[in-house]
């Protein structure tokens, strides 16, 4: 915005920040401040849906024909959750947005936009895109195939296929009746629906998950509302292309004799794996988890950072149990089927491994254990984590690296 475009808002009181101001203003207070940005900002919205930075137009109205704009990403994800995807082939990022509505009192202008061109903004669009080439942000139409939306709420998962050249795009908080989970298609920049085969996860939003390229797998742990039950399985396996599962069957118990075969799964499919080993808890929400496919050493991690810790403040009540406990687990998938023709001469796999009962930060007391973003570097067979307290200026960087 324009720099003069700050005097709009009200006056502060003493030694009270202008946040806090901005979140106790009036309707009055913020009817003023829109009209009063109208005239300073130079926005408008292209006839494609876009919010545009360009000349002055009254009311935030369509941008005039032949004007050239550029898109603005304003709060698009102040709520992040796993709803960013990195196109490789392209080399862009892709988000779909998720505001929470948080922006209402620190962005009013903001609350205008979206309370009058909703509908612009934010059906049958493209995900959010920047270029990392250009350093530019995009959005386009993007056709569904056919009239329903793409709702973008809370909680959902993307992630990019390269081998579809697609967006898997995963959002469990529409009712039954809805169908919201996607592909977009990066090469047609088209919305098509996801109807996928074999029984959907049965967690709720916020998930944690991974994508195998070995395998071309999603695994998908669950975050919460709601929850699975204690014994359950919390991790179901998304198939893009068709797959195979080992499956066991005791011949005889006392003896340790087993039976193992090949399980084929469909492409485009959901699917429980019923891993055995050590437990990992009800959840993988993204506030207190990090999932990450490990290329060089085959292999899925979790970490998980908030659980069994007090700080002193009393807000450790709800994870403070043996069930979700922190530390470091590692899933060990099954073997690519046609390596083991014969399943029984396969390793043992399908299962989890915990290797660790904490994780760095964990001991660091003011990074005790929230904000974590992280990725996964192949290039370096690296995990990287950004660890931040909410948007206090006292991050830390961590690397890990996994050993067999």
């Amino acid at each position: 915005y324009e720099p003069d475009s700050m005097s709009c808002f009200p006056e502060p009181d003493e030694g009270q920040s202008l946040r806090d101001r901005m979140a106790e203003m009036t309707d009055d207070e913020i009817t003023n401040t829109n009209n009063c940005l109208k005239e300073k900002t130079n926005l408008c919205i292209n006839s494609d849906g876009v919010t545009a930075t360009s000349s002055a137009f009254g009311e935030y109205p369509l941008c005039a024909e032949g004007v050239e704009s550029t898109p603005l990403a304003v709060s698009t994800m102040v709520h992040g959750y796993e709803m960013l995807a990195w196109d490789g082939d392209r080399e862009q990022f892709l988000s779909m947005t998720c505001s929470a509505g948080y922006h209402d009192s620190a962005i009013p202008e903001y609350r205008y936009i979206q309370t009058h061109y909703s509908d612009l903004l934010n059906n049958r669009v493209s995900p959010w895109i920047f270029d990392m080439n250009t350093r530019q942000w995009d959005r386009h139409p993007a056709p569904t195939t056919d009239d329903r939306n793409v709702s973008s709420p809370l909680g959902a998962v993307m992630h990019y296929l390269p081998d579809q050249q697609k967006t898997f795009f995963w959002n469990h908080m529409s009712a039954p009746s809805d169908v919201n989970n996607w592909f977009y298609d990066n090469v047609n920049q088209e919305w098509n629906i996801l109807e996928a085969g074999g029984t959907p996860p049965p967690f709720g939003i916020d998930g944690s998950s991974a994508y195998d390229p070995v395998r071309k797998r999603i695994y998908m742990g669950g975050g919460a509302y709601p929850q699975v039950n204690v014994g359950k399985n919390p991790m179901w396996i998304y198939h893009s292309t068709a797959d195979a599962q080992i499956v066991t069957e005791i011949v005889d118990e006392e003896n340790d004799i087993k039976n193992r075969s090949w399980k084929e799964i469909a492409a485009n499919t959901w699917a429980d794996p019923q891993p055995t080993g050590d437990s990992v808890g009800t959840s993988f929400g993204t506030n207190y988890n990090v999932l990450h496919y490990d290329t060089v050493n085959d292999v899925l991690i979790l970490f998980r950072h908030y659980c069994n810790v007090d700080n002193g403040e009393g807000d450790n009540n709800l994870w403070d149990d043996p069930v979700n406990t922190c530390g470091i687990f590692v899933y060990h998938p099954d073997p690519i089927s046609n390596l083991y023709p014969d399943p029984n001469l396969a390793p043992e796999t399908n299962r989890w491994e915990k290797i660790a009962n904490t994780v760095p930060w964990l001991e660091e007391e003011y990074l005790y254990h929230k904000s974590v973003s992280a990725f996964y570097s192949p290039e370096y067979n690296a995990h990287f984590f950004w660890v931040a307290l909410d948007s206090n200026d006292n991050g830390r960087m961590f690397v890990y690296r996994y050993n067999k």
